[in-house]
């Protein structure tokens, strides 16, 4: 990730936020230590576990275009650039 830019993420199925928890699946869950499993379904060894915050029925049923197939809680990086008033584009370019 440059400076210039901002790393979201956002259910790949419906667009939603997510909400990022710890992972409850792992058999080591943290709460005793930091061994996480790097085969979970969930976390894949990270630890963090992240859930499309739309219900269920709304993530089913309004899926962004082509990604009727994607599960949903699949998690999609979004970059977005940000400007600083001293770089070209921003509104304070005098």
């Amino acid at each position: 990730m440059s400076d210039n830019v901002e790393s979201y993420d956002q259910c790949a199925r419906c667009g939603s936020s997510m909400s990022v928890e710890d992972c409850e699946w792992c058999p080591a869950t943290g709460w005793y230590n930091d061994v996480y499993d790097p085969s979970c379904h969930v976390c894949h060894g990270s630890g963090i576990g992240r859930w499309c915050l739309s219900s269920p029925e709304w993530c089913e049923a309004n899926p962004l275009p082509g990604r009727e197939n994607t599960e949903r809680h699949t998690v999609e990086w979004i970059d977005v650039p940000v400007t600083t008033p001293d770089q070209p584009g921003s509104e304070d370019e005098g």
